[in-house]
């Protein structure tokens, strides 16, 4: 996600969605005997997850994505 954010193809608030969206997911996975449910049911309650379904959507341009992180170690 870093990597995406900084080349500019992913917007801040999606930036920081997404590294919520994946600290959840790691206290998840490897955390599971110390998971609060109600934070599962809130998540998917709201439909949180949608925001991760339509960015994978997205058509981004991961050849854009490459030539923008060569030019930022150019400069």
């Amino acid at each position: 996600m870093y990597i995406l954010h900084e080349v500019g193809a992913i917007e801040d608030e999606e930036y920081r969605e997404f590294n919520a969206a994946i600290g959840f997911r790691n206290v998840l996975i490897h955390d599971y005997l110390e998971f609060d449910e109600d934070i599962l049911y809130k998540l998917l309650k709201s439909r949180q997850y949608e925001k991760l379904y339509d960015f994978l959507q997205k058509d981004i341009d991961f050849f854009d994505v490459v030539i923008k992180r060569i030019e930022r170690f150019a400069l």
